[in-house]
């Protein structure tokens, strides 16, 4: 599956009405960058554009203390409850422990910002776990290199398909997508679902090699008719 990872309305209705991408996702870094006056106003928007698309909303500030979490999370999940998606980032336990508390009433949650496959190991221990768990691929490469990000990909996939048996299985998200070609490698590195800039995906649209073969197709009929 591929996710689309935008604040902007006109991308995700372009994208999600072309019935591209099964999702949306969003951190509050994108959404600086848009001229949405709150955060709820934001997840509004963005739910509306897409519906019935789930869309993955990251908690502010992950730092507050647990009780403030939680009415934030739940606040964000009310605004729709069929479509909201709570990113929780991995600080500590008290991430385990508000992914736990957000299953309990019924919310899912996409643990994020996770740069190795012992997170994700360390994050799917509690049952049932998050929906979603979110490595940030070209982050990773950035630390150490290609090998070592499609490698914790691939452990992720191994560890969640043969390791662990669960009723529900966590899907695994790449993130953090810069090229076109780091698409179908972190799909063939065991990846659930890609989530991509609006940029990087419209350009896989093109080809050089498609251009020529539809301008040669399309030469040839324009010569027949002279």
């Amino acid at each position: 599956m591929l996710f689309l990872d935008s604040g902007v309305l006109r991308e995700i209705k372009e994208i999600a009405g072309a019935q591209l991408v099964s999702g949306v996702t969003t951190n509050p870094k994108i959404l600086s960058g848009t001229d949405y006056d709150s955060m709820e106003t934001a997840i509004s928007s963005i739910c509306h554009a897409c519906y019935p698309l789930a869309v993955s909303v990251e908690i502010l500030d992950p730092y507050q203390n647990i009780d403030n979490l939680l009415e934030e999370a739940r606040a964000y999940h009310s605004i729709s409850p069929a479509s909201v998606v709570i990113k929780v980032p991995l600080i500590g336990t008290e991430s385990i422990k508000l992914i736990n508390l957000l299953h309990d009433i019924n919310i899912p949650t996409n643990v994020t910002c996770l740069m190795s496959a012992y997170q994700v190991q360390l994050v799917t221990q509690p049952e049932p776990p998050p929906r979603y768990v979110s490595l940030f691929y070209r982050r990773m490469l950035d630390y150490a290199g290609k090998d070592y990000a499609l490698t914790q990909i691939t452990r992720a996939r191994n560890y969640i398909d043969v390791q662990r048996y669960f009723d529900e299985p966590p899907l695994i998200i790449a993130g953090s997508i810069r090229q076109v070609e780091d698409v179908p490698d972190c799909f063939a590195a065991g990846a659930d679902i890609v989530t991509v800039p609006y940029p990087i995906l419209t350009q896989m649209f093109s080809h050089p090699k498609t251009t020529e073969a539809i301008n040669e197709f399309t030469s040839a009929w324009r010569d027949r008719q002279r």
